[in-house]
This record gives structure tokens, sequence and C-alpha cells, in this order.
């Protein structure tokens, strides 16, 4: 696993306490956002899994991933996500949230802004979600299940710089014919 922290970067991160050092002993979960855009019909969650298990393997990442999208109760991430006590990181090692808790508690230690290979995404990227900050359901706008990619259907988006308030999960809603990033989460 490599990890990007520059020496000019660590004092930083360690004076803001957003470095952990024993993160380097892959003893935490990582979470990118993906590096392409793909309208709402994602083959629905099941695809939305697949799509984040490949940008994951493509960049060398070890474990499993899913999408941090819904569209079903039963079908989200506070249902089907494995709950860590270990810390939510970005894989230069910046600490999004100490564990499963604050990932769901709704505002963020860093935004969710690099992609699988560690670049960052600019601060407009919009990610389909249907998520509530806590991981739930927000309901039937999913671009239908995640398997529309119509101008007529709509699903609920994330910003992912607005990591402070509930909008890096749920800002809008926006057409389904419109690329969009995923959310990645390792299991």
């Amino acid at each position: 696993m490599k990890f990007m922290t520059s020496t000019l970067a660590l004092p930083f991160l360690i004076s803001f306490g957003l470095f952990v050092p024993n993160l380097l002993a892959s003893d935490h979960v990582l979470v990118f956002v993906t590096s392409m855009r793909y309208d709402g019909n994602l083959g629905g969650i099941e695809g939305a899994n697949k799509i984040c298990q490949h940008h994951a393997e493509a960049a060398g990442l070890p474990g499993e991933y899913k999408a941090w999208i819904s569209s079903s109760p039963e079908q989200s991430p506070v249902n089907s996500f494995n709950k860590s006590n270990q810390s939510y990181t970005l894989e230069n090692a910046t600490l999004i949230a100490k564990n499963w808790d604050e990932f769901v508690g709704g505002l963020h230690l860093a935004a969710i802004d690099a992609d699988e290979n560690g670049e960052n995404l600019g601060y407009s990227t919009r990610v389909w979600t249907g998520t509530t900050p806590q991981g739930k359901d927000l309901g039937k706008e999913n671009c239908n299940g995640w398997s529309s990619n119509s101008a007529e259907d709509s699903g609920w988006v994330g910003v992912i710089y607005k990591f402070w308030t509930s909008e890096w999960t749920v800002e809008i809603t926006t057409s389904c014919d419109e690329g969009r990033n995923l959310y990645c989460v390792q299991q």
C-alpha cells in the first residue's frame, strides 16, 4: 500500500490531528471517490459496488469495497456495511472519521476528496448517494434503484467539499443522465 504524505504536509497534518502515525500499520478503513463519473444507471447497488471494487483493484488497494449508496432501507450502508472501530481515512492517511459512529455522525474531519489513486478531485465534484449522513436510504429519488440514465428520473447527490455539513452526502437531486462519481468505502 502506498501513502503519499509529503514530508512538508506531515507536520501540518499532525498539528491539526488529521494524521495518526499508526494508520500506516493498515489498521484503518480506506475511503475514496471514483476517478470516473457514471450516469444513474449503475446496475443497481450490486453494480455500484462492482464499480468501487474495480477502481480499488485497478489502483492496487487491498480488501473489499462498497459504494456509499442506497436504493431501499435494506440496501443502504447502515444495513449492509461493516461497521468498523478503526479510523476511516483517505489513501494519504488523512483522517475522515475516527470510527463508524463518527463516520455516520453527520460531519467529517476532512473531505473525501481523493480518488483511488490518491489524486485530489475538484471541490465541486458531486457524488451519487441516495443516502443520509447516518447511512440510511433517502427514499425514491435514486434513479429508479440506480438503474436509470433517463433525464426524466433523478437521484440524490452529495458534494465532496462540504464535509462539515450533511451536504457531503445529501445536497440536491440531479437528473440521472448526468455523470457523477461514487464514494467507495473499504469493508
